[in-house]
């Protein structure tokens, strides 16, 4: 008898790591939510450093640029935006039909990722991590 093998006791050790690794599930999602998203110091579409002369663009550059952008993202940007008004800078003849396809999804990415962020299941999980970390 002495070798038989608690159930109660295997089941208790499965949920616990079930637990453990819905932690680390949630943990993952709000650093990279904090680290990766709101980095204030990256391209947000190439991952680029932006350095202090790309934070420094003119007005009017950041007022047709919404999102965090290097200079080359932004003019890029900039481009794509005019192309589909019909206009567009004629010299980058490499910017065709899949460039634009490429853009456009990306833009529609940011989207998804802008509406996940405001989503009630995501402020959900950021006030349960508030409260977890108040409690330790």
């Amino acid at each position: 008898m002495a070798d038989i093998i608690s159930m109660e006791h295997k089941r208790r050790a499965s949920g616990t790591a079930l637990s453990a690794d819905v932690q680390r599930k949630r943990r993952h999602a709000v650093r990279s939510l904090l680290q990766c998203a709101g980095c204030r110091l990256k391209c947000e579409k190439c991952g680029n450093r932006i350095v202090p002369a790309d934070r420094a663009m003119d007005a009017a550059f950041r007022l047709r640029v919404p999102y965090r952008f290097c200079r080359d993202c932004g003019e890029e940007y900039i481009d794509y935006i005019d192309r589909l008004t019909g206009g567009g800078d004629a010299a980058c003849y490499w910017r065709n039909a899949s460039w634009l396809a490429s853009w456009r999804s990306w833009i529609e990415y940011r989207s998804v990722s802008d509406q996940h962020l405001r989503s009630k299941e995501l402020t959900l999980l950021m006030r349960e991590m508030q409260e977890t970390t108040a409690n330790e």
